[in-house]
C-alpha cells in the first residue's frame, strides 16, 4: 500500500525515482550493466519508501554518501568547480535529510 512520506522527503524520492529511472534506463541501453544496476539502487530505494518500508532509507542514504564522497575526491583531483562543489553539497544535505526522516539520528520525533 502506498503511503505518503511526508514532506521534503516526497519531492526528493518523486524526483530520485524519476531522474534515477532514466539515468539507469540509459546505462542499461549503453550496455553498461553495473552502471545500471548502481543507479537503479536509488529509484528503487525511494520506491521502497513510497511502500511503507522504511528502512529503505538507508539505501538511498548509502547512494547519496557514496555521492558525496565520489564528489570529493574529484575536487580533490579536478581542482574546485562551483558546478562539482553543489553537487556534492547537495548529496550529503540529500544523505542527512533521508536519515534524519523517521526518527532516525539528531532528529526531534523517537524511532518508532
Amino acid at each position: 500500500m502506498i503511503k505518503y512520506p511526508g514532506g521534503e522527503i516526497a519531492f526528493w524520492s518523486i524526483l530520485f525515482i524519476l531522474a534515477g529511472t532514466l539515468v539507469s534506463y540509459l546505462s542499461f541501453a549503453d550496455g553498461n550493466v553495473a552502471m545500471g544496476v548502481v543507479f537503479a539502487m536509488l529509484p528503487v530505494g525511494c520506491a521502497l519508501i513510497w511502500l511503507d518500508v522504511r528502512p529503505a532509507k538507508w539505501l538511498v542514504v548509502a547512494y547519496l554518501s557514496i555521492a558525496t564522497l565520489g564528489a570529493i575526491a574529484l575536487l580533490f583531483k579536478n581542482g574546485f568547480t562551483t558546478s562539482l562543489a553543489i553537487r556534492g553539497a547537495l548529496a550529503a544535505w540529500g544523505a542527512v535529510q533521508f536519515a534524519i526522516w523517521d526518527g532516525g539520528p539528531n532528529s526531534d520525533e523517537p524511532v518508532a
